[in-house]
């Protein structure tokens, strides 16, 4: 998970999150040649994805949403292999104080988009061999 304040800035992130962020996008647009997902970085650095969304996230924050999701974002990790990850973003709702954040939160969902892309692949192959 990640907290993140209404200026898209990272508040605070679990340790796990590392792995799901861009680390092309952080070694490109990332400060001071750094690579990691860190408090004080804008969100958007490490999820570009998030890049365009800003209206959707400042809805979340000031209540006319209650959340947003992206579903199946793939990153290709330095060693080849691929992961494929779901967010989920709401609005911290458990904090007694008045400011407003977001809490992002990360699903791995790599076996399942695998599992989807293998059944699409055997129709698509099923399909060609009927026709």
């Amino acid at each position: 998970y990640m907290v993140v304040d209404q200026d898209f800035n990272i508040v605070e992130a679990s340790l796990g999150v590392q792995r799901f962020a861009d680390s092309e996008a952080l070694a490109t647009f990332g400060d001071s040649g750094s690579q990691d997902v860190m408090k004080g970085k804008d969100v958007r650095v490490c999820f570009p994805e998030l890049f365009g969304l800003e209206d959707i996230l400042i809805d979340i924050l000031q209540g006319r949403q209650t959340n947003f999701e992206l579903q199946g974002i793939g990153r290709f990790l330095p060693d080849g292999t691929s992961i494929y990850i779901d967010l989920c973003i709401i609005k911290n709702q458990y904090e007694n104080n008045s400011t407003n954040r977001l809490v992002v939160l990360f699903e791995d969902v790599t076996e399942r988009m695998i599992l989807e892309q293998n059944l699409v692949q055997a129709a698509n192959e099923k399909s060609l061999l009927l026709s």
